[in-house]
């Protein structure tokens, strides 16, 4: 499960330049 606002691929979030003011707990900014 990615976040919506957050870019996915394999196992990399990233929510850099996104709407997202931080990572919601529980998700890894990296995993």
């Amino acid at each position: 499960a990615c976040p919506s606002q957050c870019s996915c691929s394999g196992t990399t979030v990233d929510c850099s330049g996104k709407s997202l003011a931080s990572v919601p707990t529980g998700i890894p900014t990296t995993m």
